[in-house]
C-alpha cells in the first residue's frame, strides 16, 4: 500500500501497516530514499496534511494495469493472463484513449463493384520501377497494361518513363488493328507521363487519373504489378540467374499468368 502526502509517499505492508520504503517528490517524480533513518512520523507531523491530500493506493493487479504494462494489449491477452495467474484480476477493458490515438488506421478502400463487360473499353496502366539492378538491356522500368474485361496482361520494357510517349500511342494503334476495336477509356496514376491530351482527343478515348497518393484506385494494376514480380522473382531465384536478367523474367512471368486461367 502507499500513502502519498505533500512532498513524500510511504510504502507500507498491508498487513500490518509497516512502513517498508519512502520516496521523496523532486521536480514532479518520486525517487526512493536510499536510507531507511527516514522518520514517517516526523515527515507527516510537519507536513500541513489533512485527508484531502492524503492519497492511499492498493497494488492491485488488475486487467487495466496489465493492459498499460504490456503496450495496450487485447483483452484476449489479459483474459489469457488472468487465467494463468490467480492474482490478476480480469475485467473487460474498454479502448482507452492511448488505444484510440495509438491504434487508428483509415477505413478500408470501398470494393469496386462494377466490371467492364467487352474487352478493351477499359485499359488500366502504370509503370513500375526505377528497379535497383539495371537490366542486362539497360531497362530500369516497364510499364503494364491490363484489360478490365479479360485481366489480359501486357508489358513493355523501358529505359526511361519518357518512351511511354511512344510505346503507348503505339499499343493502341496495335489494338486498333490486330482486334478492330477501339479503345475508350484508359486510367493511370498521375503521372506526367500519361497525359497524351491530344492523342486521347483526336481518338476520343476518355483518360481517367486517380487521385493524389490514393493508389487504391489504380488497385488492378498495382495488383498486377505484385504478381508478375512474385513469379519473376521465383524465376530467377529458381534458375539461379543473376539479377541483370530480371527483364526476360518479367516477360516470361506475363506470359505464364496470361496462359493460367483467372478466376477474377
Amino acid at each position: 500500500m502507499a500513502v502519498f502526502c505533500d512532498s513524500h509517499c510511504f510504502f507500507f505492508q498491508k498487513s500490518h501497516f509497516k512502513m517498508i520504503g519512502a520516496a521523496r517528490k523532486i521536480d514532479g517524480l518520486y525517487c526512493l530514499e536510499e536510507s531507511n533513518d527516514l522518520n514517517c512520523n516526523e515527515v507527516l507531523q510537519h507536513s500541513v496534511i489533512n485527508k484531502s491530500n492524503i492519497s492511499v493506493v492498493n497494488a492491485v493487479n488488475t486487467s487495466e494495469l496489465w493492459h498499460h504494462r504490456l503496450g495496450h494489449t487485447s483483452n484476449s491477452i489479459l483474459q489469457l493472463l488472468s487465467s494463468q495467474y490467480n492474482d490478476i484480476i480480469y475485467k473487460n477493458c474498454t479502448p482507452c484513449d492511448t488505444c484510440h490515438f495509438a491504434k487508428h488506421k483509415k477505413l478500408p478502400f470501398p470494393v469496386r463493384i462494377s466490371k467492364s463487360s467487352h474487352l478493351f473499353e477499359l485499359l488500366h496502366a502504370d509503370i513500375w520501377g526505377p528497379l535497383h539492378t539495371i537490366s542486362i538491356d539497360g531497362h530500369k522500368y516497364f510499364l503494364t497494361l491490363v484489360d478490365d474485361f479479360s485481366s489480359f496482361t501486357w508489358v513493355h520494357l523501358l529505359k526511361s518513363k519518357a518512351e511511354v510517349k511512344t510505346v503507348l500511342p503505339k499499343f493502341i494503334h496495335l489494338i486498333e488493328n490486330q482486334f478492330g476495336i477501339k479503345l475508350k477509356r484508359l486510367r493511370s496514376d498521375n503521372g506526367k507521363e500519361f497525359f497524351l491530351t491530344d492523342f486521347f482527343s483526336s481518338k476520343g478515348i476518355f483518360h481517367e487519373t486517380s487521385c493524389i497518393e490514393t493508389p487504391q484506385q489504380n488497385g488492378i494494376v498495382e495488383r498486377k504489378h505484385q504478381h508478375i514480380l512474385n513469379v519473376a522473382r521465383a524465376l530467377l531465384f529458381q534458375s539461379s540467374l543473376s539479377s541483370v536478367f530480371w527483364s526476360y523474367a518479367i516477360k516470361h512471368a506475363v506470359h505464364l499468368i496470361n496462359m493460367i486461367y483467372s478466376f477474377s
